[in-house]
């Protein structure tokens, strides 16, 4: 998928993208504060999605 969407080393940022979308569900199951998870976990996709656009 994101060498389709030629994004520039796709299994380094696929493996980066993934692999924090894995941690951030588990803390969110987990989590009494799931608002907060959710807040973090958008942010963190924010800065993946401008790491990417560079």
């Amino acid at each position: 998928m994101f060498k389709n969407m030629e994004i520039k080393n796709p299994e380094e940022n696929a493996i980066k993208f993934y692999a924090n979308m894995f941690i951030y569900y588990s803390m969110y199951d987990g989590a009494a504060d799931k608002a907060k998870v959710k807040c973090q976990f958008e942010q963190m996709l924010d800065k993946i999605v401008e790491e990417m656009k560079q």
